[in-house]
């Protein structure tokens, strides 16, 4: 203890040394020193660390938490990780809030965390602004603060000064989030600069494939007339979007008086509070204008975006042709019932119309799926098909009653007494076959399938018809309603055969004039037992469009056309049944379905409406009109009366009167004669055709009858009868009895002629 004390003395008080003088301890003051410093340098080091971190908490914290007034900046602690800029290192944000509180409790100030940019002391100490790096919202939310200190009790200029702030703050955050947007821009932008020149280096390989170019084609084809169609729209909103310029313009100038008027408050200028209040106003009445323009626009482009189909043509085309080649087996299967099925007496046939239209199709596609591929929605189309045909036959055994002559118990025929054969009644029984395909109509099935939304994306394509339509129309008619053989898979109607018919036919009257559908060239002009007279043109893009069946040509080859010019007259050449205008559309050896890529005329045949494109099914529908109730010929006006009354009954083969309904040709005979038109006998369908007049399309009038072929397996020629009602209407026996539109793929495909009782 006395050692220790003596150590402690020793470091506390100078010693003498041998020569008398006083000197001080050096060795103790020098260990006392060392101790100080690293003391001192200890605290410097963890300032600086202390320091180092706030620095980069500060940073961490993102530039959007300056928007948010009020949040204090330690108030998360969960210890996930966050990243720093590139290059730094990944630190827990609890470690960095730990390591800032205890930071906050030495020195002289404090932190308050204040997220505006403005660092305060504690109360009573100086304000220290720094306006330099505040969003301008904050600004404006610290002006308008000031300027409440003078507001009085009057309810009104409360009331104007709210609307004032929620106008600026409005103006100042749409500045704001332009000005991220526009940043995000600008980086997209440099990353496509990056992209681009290995992108033109890969498309320009010498490798390319020309599958690749061909489908760069097809994608320009599809998007030619989506693309005029977005320029008219970006046309017609020119006018908004430079008003909508001017606007911002005012806007920008009006808040810049705004926040002067706003530090003018804080002043204390109470009245002008009022004219501010009225300013704001009309601010707000500008910004509602400028948002109004903006979203007429987006409207414009975004209806012309969803009139368009969006799906490659190759898909579009595929999904069309694969409805097409079911639709053909289908009646590959009904034509061949005799053989599959043989040992029967007779055939009893019920077949409705088979078909669809196929803008119907690929509008429900497109509606419901947006953009597709064949393969998505090839088992759609196969449940299409299902719920849209139903094919049955049943074996029936009939007793009948016929009239035979009499004969004695040797077999010899007994005559009367005018020496006429005796005729007695005998019964008989026939084995019958009897087949039925029914038919539903493919628009009311996909009706059934869409939501509300999805209905209305159909009907805009149901009048945009996916704009794809770049050339022009090969005739003035509207030719939608005159297809009597689409693109697609067919039975051949010369052989009977299963092929693809590579482009489409139009019945139109002979003499038609027929026009070039594309600015180009005449490559060939000729004449083939197919085709007949025909005229190929293509154009610089490697468009080539075919126009055959043609009654003359009008142009020679090597001539220069024009998009619209006349280049020919319909007709029935080549191997044409009837007058008819075959019309193809092909790139690069691949050929397209003409109905999506040709435009369509005005002009109608037989006063019919002109939209669509014809019903499915061979039922009446779209492209045809309810004939009048009232006819000009007294005549026909009972006809059609007596017609009528049957409308609904169904459908039975060899049924000639109301009792047991009818038969195409029964329900025919009866309504001639009960009407007292024409006297008419019953009789079959090919025995009225023989006993009539042959008339011309363009002769036809309502109480006519048009008479098919080839709906069934018939005797003679002619298969089916109806009466003509105008307007490119029948009523005839289908199942049920009712109107039917003539001009539909399916009646065209085995239209005959228009008939009239002499």
């Amino acid at each position: 203890m006395a050692e220790e004390n003596k150590n402690q003395q020793d470091e506390s008080v100078p010693v003498k040394k041998n020569d008398g003088k006083l000197r001080r301890d050096t060795f103790h003051q020098s260990l006392k020193t060392s101790e100080y410093q690293r003391r001192h340098a200890k605290r410097r080091k963890e300032k600086k660390k202390a320091a180092k971190e706030e620095k980069l908490r500060k940073k961490t914290q993102g530039k959007d938490e300056t928007l948010k007034e009020g949040k204090n900046a330690d108030s998360s602690e969960s210890g996930s990780v966050k990243e720093d800029k590139p290059g730094k290192k990944k630190h827990r944000s609890g470690d960095r809030a730990k390591s800032t509180s205890n930071n906050r409790n030495k020195g002289n100030g404090t932190v308050t965390g204040n997220v505006s940019g403005t660092s305060e002391k504690r109360a009573g100490e100086t304000v220290v602004s720094t306006a330099a790096t505040v969003p301008p919202l904050i600004l404006n939310q610290i002006a308008h603060r000031k300027v409440a200190e003078y507001e009085d009790d009057n309810v009104a200029v409360e009331a104007i000064h709210e609307t004032e702030k929620a106008a600026e703050t409005a103006v100042v955050y749409s500045s704001y989030s332009k000005d991220k947007k526009d940043t995000g821009r600008k980086e997209k932008k440099r990353i496509g600069e990056r992209v681009a020149p290995e992108h033109r280096a890969f498309s320009s390989e010498p490798g390319e494939s020309s599958q690749s170019k061909q489908r760069a084609q097809n994608r320009k084809m599809q998007r030619r007339q989506m693309q005029r169609e977005y320029a008219k729209a970006m046309r017609e909103g020119q006018n908004e979007a430079e008003a909508g310029k001017s606007a911002a313009r005012s806007v920008s100038g009006l808040f810049g008086e705004l926040r002067n008027k706003v530090q003018e408050y804080a002043a204390g200028n109470k009245r002008s509070l009022i004219s501010l209040g009225c300013l704001i106003l009309v601010v707000v009445l500008v910004i509602n204008m400028m948002s109004s323009c903006g979203a007429m626009f987006e409207g414009m482009v975004s209806t012309t975006m969803s009139a368009a189909y969006l799906s490659r043509p190759e898909d579009l085309d595929a999904a069309e042709v694969y409805l097409t080649e079911k639709e053909m087996k289908l009646q590959t299967k009904i034509d061949r019932i005799e053989t599959d099925c043989p040992g029967y007496e007779e055939y009893d046939y019920n077949i409705a119309g088979i078909g669809h239209n196929p803008f119907t199709l690929l509008n429900y596609l497109s509606a419901k799926y947006t953009v597709f591929t064949f393969e998505e929605v090839r088992e759609e189309i196969e449940d299409l098909f299902s719920k849209m045909y139903s094919l049955t036959t049943t074996a029936v055994t009939e007793t009948r009653t016929r009239q035979i002559p009499a004969t004695d118990e040797s077999g010899n025929p007994l005559n009367d007494e005018e020496g006429n054969p005796v005729m007695i009644t005998e019964e008989y029984q026939v084995q019958v076959l009897r087949v039925k395909l029914t038919a539903a109509s493919l628009e009311v099935l996909v009706a059934d399938r869409m939501n509300e939304e999805q209905k209305e994306v159909y009907e805009i394509y149901q009048e945009s018809k996916g704009l794809l339509q770049q050339f022009a129309s090969p005739v003035d008619y509207y030719w939608y309603l005159y297809v009597s053989s689409y693109y697609g898979y067919r039975k051949n109607p010369h052989s009977d055969a299963e092929e693809f018919h590579k482009g489409l036919d139009i019945s139109i009257p002979s003499g038609t004039n027929v026009y070039s559908g594309q600015n180009g060239s005449v490559d060939q002009v000729g004449y083939d037992s197919t085709y007949g007279n025909y005229v190929v043109i293509s154009d610089s893009d490697g468009y080539i469009t075919k126009y055959a069946f043609l009654q003359s040509v009008g142009v020679s080859q090597g001539d220069t056309v024009a998009a619209g010019q006349e280049i020919g007259k319909s007709g029935s050449s080549g191997s044409a049944l009837g007058s008819q205008l075959h019309i193809e559309c092909m790139f690069d050896g691949v050929y397209y379905n003409p109905i999506l890529y040709f435009d369509v005329g005005t002009e109608t045949m037989h006063g019919e409406e002109a939209t669509g494109t014809g019903p499915s099914s061979g039922g009446f529908g779209s492209g045809g009109s309810i004939p009048p109730d009232a006819y000009d010929d007294p005549a026909v006006q009972r006809l059609m009366e007596e017609a009528v009354k049957y409308i609904g009954y169904p459908y039975v083969w060899g049924g000639s009167n109301p009792s047991t309904s009818f038969d195409c040709s029964g329900y025919v005979s009866w309504v001639y004669n009960a009407s007292g038109v024409h006297p008419m006998e019953r009789m079959t369908a090919q025995r009225i055709y023989d006993n009539a007049v042959v008339i011309s399309p363009s002769e036809a009038k309502a109480g006519d009858m048009v008479v098919f072929t080839g709906t069934y397996k018939s005797a003679g020629p002619i298969s089916h009868i109806g009466i003509y009602c105008e307007n490119g209407t029948m009523l005839h026996a289908g199942d049920p009895i009712g109107y039917a539109n003539i001009n539909s793929s399916y009646w065209q495909q085995h239209f005959y002629a228009f008939i009239r009782w002499p």
